[in-house]
């Protein structure tokens, strides 16, 4: 009986064209385009977020804008998001920064854009810790 589910699920996966290699090029697309120019990129991570999903699920960019105020990095992350074909979805301006949600063509993000306290030491020691952050997976 297993062996059926997991044969009935290869069919399913090549007939949808639904490979786990097809994920991580429009994830990759989909989360460079929300990074304002100019930034720079500490790290990206692809991994395994969504549960039952082919690998990987997300990818997250932490990076470091060059602009410092909150509202400037807000701003800046909006053009590039319309630039990319992004719908915002929410905003919420926070004591600890902002987070943006969006979506686009079967892809939902999240960027966390924190408060210049957290993010201004990221100019001379860049670091996960305090840098901005961009998650996007699967719809």
């Amino acid at each position: 009986m297993i062996a059926c589910i997991v044969a009935a699920g290869s069919i399913a996966m090549l007939v949808g064209g639904c490979t786990p290699v097809g994920n991580a090029p429009k994830l990759r697309d989909g989360a460079h385009s929300l990074v304002p120019p100019g930034s720079d990129i500490i790290e990206q991570v692809e991994g395994d977020c969504v549960e039952l999903a082919s690998s990987p699920s997300c990818v997250h960019i932490y990076y470091v804008p060059k602009e410092l105020p909150l509202a400037k990095r807000v701003s800046a992350v909006q053009r590039a998001a319309e630039a990319g074909g992004w719908e915002l979805t929410n905003k919420e301006l926070l004591p600890g920064g902002a987070i943006l949600r969006l979506g686009r063509e079967g892809l939902e993000a999240l960027v966390f854009i924190w408060a210049d306290e957290r993010s201004a030491p990221c100019r001379d020691a860049p670091d996960k810790e305090c840098a901005d952050v961009v998650m996007v997976e699967r719809a």
